[in-house]
């Protein structure tokens, strides 16, 4: 299995996700065993779901969950969430991510999340909140277990100075949390507009992180993407 931090289905701004999923099994994978099981944020438009793939996919080919044209298995615009990749029958797949703006040209790309992680800590190295030049970023953490993690986030200010505490954060089990630092109120008061830092979660559970970078301003590239670091 393999774990999405986050899934968009067409947000007002129409940012959108599509997965690939590539059977390296072997064998042909029939209908209906990729299982895509999905956990919405708390203010996400609609409500959980399951889907299942609707046709064969063959050895070494891929099948795709685009929720950007498939409105009939995702109806609900401005959904966003985490979600699980399965092979009902057990076997070996790989999952691509995809996230991209249907209104221009910005898009981003990374791997899933293994679902077979153990790590409990993991570190964001760049963590910046509305510098003076547009440039902001997003981390989302995923618990990955099927319990509740309770975290400890400690932010560490580039160049010195007091580091940032959050304890006792928890998330339900399979789903994730979003620290948006585009916005003014994210950390505040203790984390200002122009913060630059890096971030370190510990939680008693398996998690992952993915982080988005991004300006604010028509400024390079407004869309980036990769996993944080687990150890």
């Amino acid at each position: 299995s393999w774990r999405v931090p986050l899934l968009y289905v067409r947000l007002p701004n129409t940012l959108t996700t599509s997965l690939t999923v590539q059977n390296l099994s072997g064998a042909t994978l029939q209908a209906g065993d990729i299982e895509l099981a999905c956990i919405k944020n708390p203010a996400a438009s609609g409500s959980d779901f399951t889907i299942v793939s609707s046709t064969p996919v063959l050895n070494k080919s891929s099948y795709t969950f685009n929720t950007f044209t498939d409105t009939t298995n995702f109806p609900t615009p401005n959904w966003y969430g985490s979600c699980k990749v399965t092979s009902l029958s057990g076997q070996d797949i790989a999952v691509l991510v995809q996230d991209r703006y249907t209104k221009n040209a910005e898009q981003s790309m990374y791997n899933a999340v293994p679902g077979n992680l153990t790590s409990t800590n993991v570190s964001v190295p760049l963590v910046a909140k509305r510098l003076a030049n547009g440039f902001a970023n997003t981390v989302t953490i995923q618990n990955l277990a099927t319990t509740t993690a309770t975290l400890t986030i400690t932010y560490i200010p580039t160049g010195g100075g007091t580091n940032i505490v959050r304890t006792g954060v928890t998330i339900p089990a399979g789903a994730s949390i979003i620290r948006n630092f585009r916005l003014t109120t994210t950390e505040a008061p203790d984390m200002p507009d122009g913060w630059v830092g890096s971030m370190v979660v510990e939680s008693d559970t398996p998690i992952a992180a993915f982080v988005q970078n991004t300006y604010l301003t028509a400024y390079g590239d407004r869309l980036m993407a990769y996993l944080g670091f687990n150890h």
